[in-house]
């Protein structure tokens, strides 16, 4: 009888062995593959903090776009401003 329960043991040992291998083999798994997110992840950040560098850049020439024309409205003021005076209502 302690036969019987040495391999009934024996056979449980194994089972419980092959569950904690499995156990190992899918947390490797996932590690692997929470690795390869986060490199997705972070080329995918690189590109678009390279692409809001180029907004940024891009932003300095709106500046200077929107300079000039609050300079063409002064303009625009200064001469409507001459005709109103030259003929009142």
């Amino acid at each position: 009888m302690a036969a019987a329960f040495d391999a009934i043991a024996k056979k449980i040992d194994r089972r419980f062995d092959a569950v904690d291998e499995h156990f190992a083999e899918q947390r490797a798994y996932i590690e692997f593959a929470y690795e390869r997110l986060g490199q997705k992840m972070n080329a995918g950040f690189a590109a678009v903090k390279a692409d809001l560098a180029g907004v940024k850049a891009d932003g300095g020439g709106v500046k200077a776009d929107v300079r000039g024309l609050a300079t063409r409205f002064d303009r625009l003021e200064r001469k409507l401003d001459r005709y109103i005076d030259r003929y009142p209502p």
